[in-house]
């Protein structure tokens, strides 16, 4: 039985770190979706209005390590519009944007290789956003 202590250690990070070069060609020639469809689970989820939010996701996803900031970029993006519309007393466009935020800070978090502050930031983000959504 393999242990969380085993799934850690330092071979197993050593090789994850040696071997990136292998998944950042993989990702840099059949893009953000070489795994599974992200970008599709996002469209299903979010509706058509993401189609331009995922064409951007895909153009900066180039290696493993654009996939956090790209996410993480759309997802106050669309934070920030959810906000200007809950400005203008326009409750159905910032409960939509308030929705997709939660789902692309929920998508950033996949990518945070390890516990600490980036990956409670944004699972905190998460949280914020989808509990705007519900209210």
């Amino acid at each position: 039985m393999m242990t969380d202590a085993h799934m850690f250690d330092g071979a197993e990070v050593r090789r994850w770190t040696e071997q990136r070069w292998l998944l950042d060609n993989v990702i840099a020639a059949n893009g953000i979706d070489w795994d599974q469809g992200h970008t599709s689970t996002l469209l299903r989820a979010c509706g058509l209005a993401i189609q331009d939010d995922m064409a951007t996701w895909r153009q900066r996803v180039k290696k493993y390590a654009d996939i956090v900031p790209a996410m993480e970029a759309l997802a106050r993006k669309r934070e920030a519009l959810a906000i200007e519309h809950e400005k203008a007393e326009e409750m159905i466009p910032a409960r939509d944007n308030y929705y997709i935020a939660a789902a692309y800070w929920a998508t950033a978090m996949w990518g945070v290789e390890e516990h600490g502050p980036r990956l409670r930031r944004n699972n905190d983000k998460k949280r914020e956003c989808f509990t705007k959504y519900i209210a």
